[in-house]
């Protein structure tokens, strides 16, 4: 192995472990090397003692960091999946309903979301806990990205697959 193996990609070969970990921790020297320039023309230090006395907070906020994301996975995959069937409805309303679901969430920014549903919507339902507002929020945006995925992996599917799986005894739904 030469040196040049290392640092050059060869259209032909897959690059080796070594050679990937050595790049990347080259990558990570040069921006953490930026960063501490640029601290260091500004005159700045960084000090991180005081973060010892927040280790227990920090374990909480962990802790409800992963609850939100569990809660939120499990209620976005079923939003996703209740949204991307409602696109392939025959109920036309459904189907506009979906649309503008779809449209509006992925067209808007997450924080403009947060504020609207959080302070407009979750006030005028009475939705007072931060964690419930904060899963539905989450499943609410993440659902409309999901129910895109579905949507186009059901239209990925052509025809002959169709037809295959009828012919193989399935039905329509399975």
């Amino acid at each position: 192995m030469k040196l040049a193996d290392l640092f050059v990609k060869n259209p032909l070969h897959k690059p080796s472990w070594a050679a990937k970990l050595l790049n990347a921790v080259l990558v990570a020297a040069v921006v953490a090397g930026f960063i501490m320039l640029s601290l260091k023309m500004i005159n700045l230090t960084m000090d991180f003692t005081f973060l010892s006395r927040y280790t227990v907070r920090f374990k909480d906020g962990f802790i409800m960091t992963l609850e939100v994301s569990i809660c939120a996975m499990i209620l976005s995959m079923v939003i996703g999946i209740l949204s991307a069937a409602c696109s392939h409805s025959k109920i036309l309303f459904l189907q506009y309903l979906n649309l503008l679901y779809v449209k509006f969430i992925r067209g808007t920014p997450l924080l403009m979301q947060i504020y609207l549903f959080f302070y407009i919507i979750g006030t005028a339902w009475g939705i007072n806990n931060r964690f419930v507002a904060g899963v539905l929020i989450l499943s609410i945006f993440e659902g409309a990205y999901i129910s895109e995925i579905i949507r186009g992996s059901f239209n990925s599917i052509e025809g002959t697959q169709k037809e295959a799986g009828l012919a193989s005894g399935f039905t329509r739904m399975q």
